[in-house]
């Protein structure tokens, strides 16, 4: 069960303090773990475990961060024990340095079976020019290579600091970022733009500069692009001057080539965000799982 407090700051409240930590964790796991929904209503055995997805942790909840963790790691211990089983403890892993530099991550990663490492949102419509959103490696030719938004370095980065390569799940998007008004230079990429890509009436996500894979494999008048150094791909249109960043089935089977041959023995796997933004054939889930085999 993912554990997500209405932004960081509700995170940063329970996390202060030893009574809070205990508190919070003895409640999260009485509600979802347990299954006491209600006084009378009880569905025990739904969910395996807890997700924290916390974003993000800032430099004052360095520490308060790992000792959640550690009650979290305790308590759903002490219950494995009774019931003879084992509770997953798993974090959404940060992928820009400014997040993830705030966890002590080899400390955090001892109480977690796994962390979920975010492989995506390395750019999007937050920004006033064109890139790829997850990217596997880096390009000089990127304006912003110095902020290392790419995998490789998120990777990297947490093997570095001490977390097991069999701890690391590649997260991959079923969805695109867009801009509009981009010039046709270099395809769009690295352009500046004016705004969010429309998004297409049918489209549920109902968001500017953001579709559903479903939707990308139903626009018209785009031309595909392919980048070599960065292994990602996007669509361009300069007729609307329209710009899309996403994965398709060959980055994906890239990203699971990556996945499997990164450190000896393989990273620990992949996840999709989300299930529901796949195409009715669940083309980019199916192409996650054969890449994984």
């Amino acid at each position: 069960m993912e554990i997500s407090l209405s932004g960081a700051a509700g995170f940063s409240a329970a996390a202060s303090t030893a009574q809070g930590r205990q508190a919070f964790v003895s409640s999260c796991i009485d509600l979802f773990v347990k299954g006491n929904l209600a006084p009378g209503v009880s569905a025990a055995g739904v969910f395996d475990g807890i997700d924290i997805d916390w974003e993000f942790p800032t430099a004052t909840d360095t520490l308060n961060a790992t000792l959640l963790l550690k009650e979290f790691r305790k308590q759903l211990d002490s219950l494995g024990k009774a019931n003879n089983k084992h509770y997953l403890l798993t974090m959404f892993g940060p992928a820009g340095q400014q997040n993830f530099s705030n966890l002590q991550l080899a400390e955090v990663g001892r109480q977690l079976d796994f962390f979920n490492l975010q492989g995506y949102d390395y750019h999007g419509t937050w920004e006033t020019s064109t890139n790829h959103a997850s990217p596997l490696f880096d390009d000089k030719q990127d304006p912003d290579a110095s902020e290392n938004f790419y995998i490789e370095y998120t990777v990297r980065s947490y093997l570095e600091a001490g977390v097991p390569g069999e701890k690391l799940v590649l997260g991959i998007p079923t969805y695109a970022r867009g801009w509009t008004g981009v010039p046709k230079t270099n395809d769009g990429l690295y352009q500046t733009a004016t705004g969010p890509a429309s998004f297409p009436s049918s489209d549920y996500l109902q968001t500017p500069g953001l579709i559903t894979y479903l939707t990308v494999t139903g626009l018209t008048g785009y031309t595909t692009h392919f980048d070599e150094r960065r292994l990602a791909v996007s669509l361009y249109d300069p007729n609307t001057q329209t710009f899309w960043s996403y994965d398709d089935p060959v980055t994906v089977w890239v990203k699971t080539v990556y996945v499997r041959a990164r450190v000896p023995g393989g990273l620990g796997g992949a996840f999709i965000w989300a299930l529901k933004d796949d195409d009715a054939n669940g083309t980019i889930t199916k192409t996650t799982a054969a890449g994984l085999r």
